[in-house]
């Protein structure tokens, strides 16, 4: 993943893994690293759970994280409510999508939009 969050954040890359359920349940978890603005450096990482509503061209994902944000200023426990939208690349394994997210209790909740590219593994 590589984006972008408001409130001087600035630039963030990461990475997410995850497996959906056979009922479309996706449980995984996501690490993100923010090389914010004006020495407002952070990172956060936890656990995430959505639903996968399957619309023929693309995979629509909400869903929500929580876990540990830790920044210059300290450690909060923050919760991420969110979006994925993801497009399987005809006859590969591989997708491209997008995400965006609230970041809750961290300082100043930032808005993400990130760009998201990968593999799938297995069945």
């Amino acid at each position: 993943m590589i984006g972008f969050m408001d409130d001087d954040y600035s630039v963030g890359i990461g990475v997410r893994g995850g497996k959906t359920l056979d009922n479309h349940i996706y449980i995984g978890g996501s690490f993100i690293d923010q090389i914010g603005d004006y020495g407002l450096n952070s990172l956060y990482i936890g656990p995430e759970g959505g639903y996968d509503f399957d619309l023929r061209a693309v995979v629509l994902r909400p869903y929500m994280g929580l876990g540990l944000f830790s920044w210059t200023g300290g450690n909060n426990f923050v919760v991420w409510p969110g979006c994925a939208v993801i497009w399987d690349i005809p006859g590969s394994n591989f997708f491209l999508g997008g995400d965006l997210r609230f970041v809750l209790n961290a300082p100043l909740t930032p808005f993400g939009a990130y760009f998201m590219a990968g593999i799938h593994f297995g069945s």
